[in-house]
């Protein structure tokens, strides 16, 4: 019965001049890579990694039928970096992104968007300040949170403190633009 529902609730809308919404996904794809075991004594901070893979090599998204050569990227089985692209839907679009390892206060976020009119992957940039704007956020945490706000959270070892902070997503600008520390 939940499915005649569900597929009479799709025909009617779709009669109705709605359409299903797009569930496409950009994906990472290798264009050379290597692994090595890594070996007793690596550690990623301070979690033994002995008897992991970890690739490195060369990359680039795919989404669409369209390509973006992301470089030399490197990445460790079982872990959340593991070639692995997430997505974030809100109102102004989809952002997706990938985590690299970045230090042990959190890790490298690169972000990125389609352009619906130009067909075209861009990377956003991270802006803090007019002189201050980054490719890449270092953060542990990087979602909307329950306020619906979009916020970064990382832990700072020197200071033993966490952080998070609130950025708004400039689609037109390309950029995600640092709104200030939330408490």
């Amino acid at each position: 019965m939940r499915y005649f529902v569900l597929f009479f609730g799709i025909v009617f809308l779709m009669s109705c001049g709605a359409s299903l919404p797009e569930m496409t996904t950009m994906s990472l794809l290798t264009l050379e890579e290597e692994f090595t075991v890594i070996e007793e004594g690596m550690e990623y901070c301070g979690c033994p990694l002995k008897g992991l893979k970890e690739y490195s090599g060369k990359y680039k998204l795919s989404f669409k039928g369209v390509e973006m050569n992301l470089g030399a990227l490197s990445f460790c089985d079982e872990t959340k970096h593991m070639r692995r692209v997430y997505t974030k839907r809100q109102d102004s679009g989809v952002m997706y992104y990938i985590y690299q390892y970045g230090t042990c206060n959190g890790d490298d976020i690169h972000a990125f968007g389609f352009d619906k009119k130009t067909k075209e992957i861009f990377q956003y940039e991270f802006f803090w300040t007019p002189d201050n704007i980054q490719k890449t956020l270092l953060c542990s945490d990087f979602d909307f949170d329950e306020d619906g706000d979009l916020v970064s959270r990382f832990y700072n070892n020197m200071e033993g403190k966490d952080y998070t902070r609130k950025w708004e997503i400039d689609e037109k600008g390309r950029q995600i633009k640092y709104l200030g520390d939330k408490d």
